[in-house]
């Protein structure tokens, strides 16, 4: 089954209470900061997946309230990624029916730590979790150790399609690197080294507001991409540089666009 072609930008989760304010107006009641974030975007990668598996009825909600054509990327929940439990993924794929059952074929996003590397048994687990996968998905690694000759190799053999992410350059972390074939599926984490490693709170990580020029650096490749299937999202949520990011960066490419000349 192929992803839905296009062009997709949007952000890694909507509701931050700190986009109250600066995303969505002061005013806004947050049962309806949703119709809001689908008025700037026209794709979501559901966070809130990662720590809770969706009910039937916030998937109907969100259907019933985002326009056609929509992209709605479904994170894989944490116990299948990070505590590998493998009986979690019957639910997931069950939420990922719910979406399609509602008129939007969804994508699916299996993330793993830096501790999840390319040993033999960890391999046999990335093959169990994506093989039975009912819909296209793409697989984030943390560690660069997935991108040595022998690992992408055997990626390669089990045809899995790779996250690219732009985040610090520190030592172990994936490379800033375009990996595309049927999708291009790029994650903006930002580039807080400081943080990276040593932070009190979660969003410290992700506290980040990118240069033009640093976005710039992605504009070349995403327009180079043969990819039929092009997904950006912007995972540097505090106080919603997300939302301006993700709005310059395609701005940045439309403007490229129509200037009809690469770097």
């Amino acid at each position: 089954m192929n992803a839905l072609p296009g062009l997709w930008i949007g952000t890694s989760g909507f509701s931050y209470d700190d986009w109250k304010g600066v995303v969505y107006p002061e005013k806004t009641p947050k049962t309806q900061w949703f119709d809001y974030y689908v008025t700037l975007f026209n794709t979501l990668e559901l966070n809130a997946s990662f720590y809770a598996f969706p009910s039937e009825k916030t998937i109907a909600s969100l259907c019933r309230r985002a326009p056609q054509p929509f992209l709605f990327t479904v994170k894989a929940h944490r116990s299948i990624t990070h505590e590998g439990q493998i009986d979690g993924l019957p639910v997931f794929f069950n939420a990922l029916k719910s979406f399609d059952a509602k008129g939007f074929l969804p994508l699916a996003l299996f993330q793993f730590p830096f501790s999840f590397r390319p040993y033999r048994d960890q391999v046999a687990y990335l093959r169990s979790c994506v093989e039975g996968c009912p819909y296209p998905y793409c697989v984030e690694f943390r560690n660069q150790e997935w991108v040595r000759p022998s690992s992408v190799e055997a990626l390669e053999k089990l045809q899995i399609p790779l996250v690219s992410v732009d985040e610090p350059e520190l030592k172990g972390l994936m490379p800033r690197r375009a990996f595309s074939k049927d999708i291009l599926y790029i994650r903006f984490h930002g580039r807080n080294a400081q943080k990276w490693w040593n932070h009190q709170e979660a969003y410290e990580r992700y506290d980040y507001d990118y240069k033009p020029a640093e976005l710039e650096e992605w504009i070349y490749p995403l327009l180079e991409s043969q990819a039929p299937v092009k997904v950006v999202y912007f995972n540097n949520h505090f106080r919603g540089q997300a939302v301006r990011n993700a709005k310059l960066f395609a701005e940045q490419l439309e403007k490229r666009k129509a200037q009809g000349n690469h770097p």
